[in-house]
This record gives structure tokens, sequence and C-alpha cells, in this order.
């Protein structure tokens, strides 16, 4: 069972939702060339943005593709768990998963999750990477701080270009 609830913000052309049991695909559509960054849909434009709350089974796989918006996941438990987001600012907290993948453009990664592989790659934004963190952990940045907090691990993998990387870890 999936319950979505929340406002669509100016513009917004319609909520998009379509799948079966297997797959659900939530999608808020903005008219032609109405949506993304200079368009409808909030940000520096003054038009309030879409709020969605979706609330999954604990053990779904999510993904989550954002442009323009954050992105906040508590709680989810599936094998996998994926973002990708240009300009805005990703949260998880208390996600239980076997990999977890995130790849952002810019905006801040608060990651606060149990997983056995992790993936970060950052182009602009700080990073923190922390909890019980296993396996291998890689993490990639162009621009902006990285921490990375986790206890035993097979392989830990942290590069920046641009900023500060700290890590504190045990390898395996």
């Amino acid at each position: 069972e999936v319950k979505i609830t929340g406002t669509l913000g100016e513009g917004v052309e319609r909520l998009l939702v379509e799948g079966d049991a297997n797959s659900l695909r939530i999608e808020v559509r903005y008219p032609e060339g109405g949506g993304g960054w200079f368009g409808w849909g909030g940000g520096d434009n003054g038009a309030e943005p879409s709020v969605l709350e979706v609330s999954i089974p604990a053990q779904a796989q999510l993904t989550v593709d954002s442009v323009s918006a954050d992105v906040d996941i508590t709680g989810v438990g599936g094998s996998r768990l994926s973002v990708d987001s240009v300009s805005g600012d990703v949260a998880v907290r208390g996600a239980r998963t076997g990999q977890a993948r995130f790849d952002t453009v810019s905006g801040d990664l608060d990651l606060d999750l149990a997983s056995r592989n992790t993936r970060v790659d950052t182009v602009s934004g700080d990073v923190v990477l922390k909890g019980a963190l296993q396996g291998e952990v890689s993490l990639d940045s162009v621009s902006g701080n990285a921490t990375v907090t986790a206890g035993a691990l097979d392989e830990l993998s942290l590069s920046t270009v641009s900023g500060d990387g700290r890590m504190q870890a045990s390898l395996a």
C-alpha cells in the first residue's frame, strides 16, 4: 500500500500516478516547457513549490529522480535506495538497505543510513555520510567538503577536487 499526501505547487499541470503491484511511478507534471529551473515549480521565481509525502512499504526498493527540489527520506528498508538529484538538498534518516546510490549536481547531502554498499557522486555541495555502513563505500566530490564516518568496511574510497575530505572508519 502506498499513501500520497501533500500539495501541488503553482503551475502544476497534474500529478501522474501509474504502475502496478510491482512498480509505481509518481511524477509532478508541469506544462510543456514550464517546469524545471526557470519555469513554474517554485525555486527563485517566488511560486510555491510542490510538497509531496509518500509512504511506501518498509521493504520496498526506492528510486527518486528530482530536479529543483529537496529530497527527505526516512526509514526505508528495501534492498536498494537510489537518489538522482539536480539542484536540491538530500537528507536520509534511518534507511536500511543493501545498496545505496546517490548522484547529485548541486545541494548538500546529509546521509545517515545502514547499507552494505554505498556510492555517492556529487558535483557541488557538502556531504556528510555516516551510519552503520559496511562493505564498500565510495564518495567522489568535485566541489564541497566531504565527511565519512563508518565502522568496519571492506573498502573506502574518498575523493575531492576542491574541498576538505575527512574520514573515520576501520577496514575489516
